[in-house]
């Protein structure tokens, strides 16, 4: 079967375009007459899809093989008839307490050996056949029952997949890690190989001998863990699978399962082949400055793992969650501010967690489209005012954001990087967020790329801290730099090969092409000096000052260079750069030029930030963590070698273009001025002649008009 090309573009008979908008449903929470005054408040706020039973197993089948779908059908047939679509779930997400007791091998075991009891959700072992048996039996008589019901526009397959379980330590899963290695590696030979397992007298002799990487009394085997994440990715992906093919001997609609950011214990890249639209919570923290950042980054990174093809945002919040330490509420207009910068990079779904906020649970304090205190509280309005908003923008659905910067992420890198003991700090995604966060700040849409996209097209590509790199990747940005791509990469980027073997004779060697430059030593400041060293009482330690006995590496950019250049049409005065983290001692080929040297103790004079013509394009290399200055003097550098030109826009202002809309958003705390603006503001209805005025914390969209 074929994925749709466009899911859910319509939902209307006349085949009109909806941009949809409402939220979870969780009717089992309520008495039955709430129903009709829900579909109300619902049609007031312009909701047209609702997700139904996602937590919902324990009411659907109370007892092994006794369904009742009773009330579901009647949640159905009121919603239809009020004109709201379903996102059906599998409400397989929280398996029922029987299941559990009857089947304890179907709950999860931790890498300590303790297993994990009824009482949350998300209790499962992903390898159990029992607990796929019964999941694959609850969503086929599911969608037996509703799979052509014409209110049923999605199938949504159980919830947030390994948030809480997303590694089994029990014997379930070591037999299906054994069977999984089997097929990864032709022989115990390979896999020794792949492992080093003849470090630390590791060998296996067969995979008879080999288990799951439970608790050790050091340091674990790296390729163990990297080969065991992707085995739980991989097992959390069959558990889907097996559940997506139940509905599908019963239903054609399109199915899906709810992603979370760049979540690193599952590869998303891989699960997007297996969704037909890709979906996604992400629970920006409401008062931060990044909150914006958060929003574009995580918008860029699901619009990119379909392709660039449209999203929905599956899961937000209307103002407050209930699981931070502190749970700050959106200040007015945010909901309605971030929602629509959502639709700019690509949603056509705005969904919330959760439509009627819980009154007894663990997310009872979780803010919702219909608090506590109803239609009185103060975000109601908001609410009702986005599904206007949203209505107004029906045209933008299906339509794309071009993007000409391209950021490069590789989940299986990250698995590498996790497991690896050394050389230094796992930041996770923080390289990849700083520097798309550069450039959101430059006015820049971003396309997220991986190791299989194309990348030809792209002005500008971001490699940052690829720490595992595959040949044919590297080739990839070779190739791309020589038809006219600018290639920027970071420390500490192929550092190990794609099946993580250690690169020899330096690392990065394998960009030497594109870069110039090879990685002979890793310098790692030390951090802040202990102070337990006092200097009025410690004569010899006080003395002593180590290389790199800070946080920070100095810089020192050279004069007169383009990056020097560039600083100066920054700011005033120049900023300074400065690295921290990482820094490296580098050997370049004779054509590589040095934008800035290190300036600081035994690092002084070596390389740091390079540049390397390469055919029409060329590569820069950073040998440190730059903080945001050096991010933002590279890219430009790479801006203006690539003739690309930003935006123009008053400070806290976002620019986005969608199809034959620009969406303008002002997430400042001061009202904007913005000249040069000509169209029609579709979400008020007035046309805008070269002059906008943007409250705070305010949007506008506007179309192009032929006659303009």
């Amino acid at each position: 079967m074929t994925r749709p090309h466009s899911i859910l573009s319509t939902s209307t008979p006349g085949g009109v375009p909806v941009l949809h908008y409402g939220a979870d449903y969780n009717p089992e929470q309520w008495p039955d007459e709430i129903l009709a005054e829900d579909i109300a408040l619902m049609r007031e706020a312009g909701v047209t899809m609702v997700s139904v039973a996602i937590f919902a197993w324990a009411e659907l089948e109370p007892r092994d093989g006794e369904f009742t779908f009773e009330r579901l059908d009647t949640v159905i047939e009121a919603l239809h008839e009020a004109g709201i679509a379903v996102d059906l779930a599998t409400a397989t997400a929280s398996p029922p307490a029987w299941l559990g007791l009857a089947y304890p091998e179907t709950l999860p075991v931790t890498r300590e050996g303790v297993r994990l009891g009824h009482g949350s959700r998300q209790h499962i072992c992903p390898s159990s056949p029992v607990f796929r048996r019964y999941s694959a039996r609850l969503a086929s008589r599911l969608a037996e029952r509703y799979g052509t019901h014409p209110a049923v526009r999605l199938w949504h397959v159980s919830n947030e997949y390994g948030n809480h379980v997303a590694r089994c330590y029990c014997e379930t899963s070591a037999a299906a890690f054994r069977d999984w290695l089997r097929e990864r590696y032709a022989t115990i030979e390979e896999l020794n190989e792949a492992w080093g397992t003849a470090f630390w007298s590791q060998r296996y002799d067969s995979f008879d001998e080999v288990g799951v990487p439970a608790a050790t009394p050091s340091f674990p085997n790296p390729g163990q863990e990297a080969d065991f994440s992707r085995f739980s990715s991989d097992e959390l992906l069959a558990c889907y699978l097996a559940e997506k093919e139940a509905i599908r001997e019963h239903s054609n609609v399109p199915i899906t399962t709810n992603f979370m950011a760049d979540f690193p214990p599952v590869n998303y890249r891989e699960w997007a082949r297996h969704v037909d639209v890709v979906t996604d919570d992400s629970y920006p923290e409401p008062v931060s400055q990044l909150a914006a950042r958060e929003a574009a980054y995580v918008s860029d990174l699901m619009r990119s793992l379909g392709d660039g093809r449209p999203f929905y945002l599956m899961e937000q919040t209307t103002s407050a969650v209930q699981w931070r330490e502190r749970n700050s509420r959106k200040r007015p207009g945010v909901f309605t501010l971030q929602s629509l910068q959502r639709v700019a990079h690509g949603a056509d779904a705005i969904m919330q967690f959760q439509w009627r906020q819980s009154v007894r649970g663990a997310e009872t304090f979780h803010s919702a489209m219909v608090s506590h205190s109803g239609r009185e509280s103060t975000i109601w309005p908001e609410v009702v005012g986005l599904g206007h908003d949203l209505a107004a923008l029906s045209d933008v659905v299906g339509s794309r954001v071009h993007a000409d910067v391209a950021l490069l992420m590789d989940w299986d890198s990250r698995f590498h990087r996790a497991s690896a003991i050394g050389p230094g700090p796992d930041r996770g995604d923080a390289a990849l967020r700083a520097w798309h966060g550069t450039a959101f700040e430059r006015g820049y849409p971003v396309d997220v790329v991986f190791p299989d996209s194309d990348l030809r097209g792209y002005r500008v590509i971001i490699v940052p801290e690829l720490f595992a790199l595959s040949a044919d990747l590297a080739a990839a940005l070779t190739d791309a730099a020589h038809a006219g791509t600018q290639v920027i990469v970071t420390a500490p980027t192929g550092v190990l090969d794609d099946t993580g073997r250690a690169i020899e004779g330096g690392y990065a060697s394998m960009l030497s092409d594109l870069l110039g430059i090879r990685v002979l030593e890793h310098r790692l400041p030390a951090g802040a000096r202990p102070r337990e060293v006092d200097p009025r009482v410690d004569t010899i330690s006080a003395h002593i000052h180590p290389a790199g006995a800070t946080d920070e590496v100095g810089i020192e950019v050279v004069p007169g260079s383009a990056l020097d250049r560039t600083l100066e049409r920054i700011a005033h005065p120049k900023p300074a750069p400065r690295g921290s983290l990482w820094a490296e001692e580098l050997a370049l080929e004779d054509d590589v030029e040095v934008l800035a040297t290190f300036s600081d103790d035994d690092l002084a004079g070596w390389p740091a930030l390079t540049y390397r013509p390469c055919g029409a394009g060329g590569g820069t290399y950073a040998a440190t963590d730059l903080d945001a200055a050096g991010r933002a003097a590279l890219l430009r550098l790479a801006e203006a070698r690539a003739r690309l030109c930003p935006p123009e826009l008053p400070g806290g202002v976002e620019s986005v273009r969608r199809g034959e809309f620009t969406f303008l958003l002002n997430h400042g705390e001061r009202a904007a001025e913005l000249s040069g603006q000509v169209g029609l503001n579709v979400l008020t209805g007035t046309r805008v002649t070269g002059h906008l005025v943007l409250p705070p914390r305010s949007a506008a969209v506007l179309r192009e008009e032929e006659d303009a």
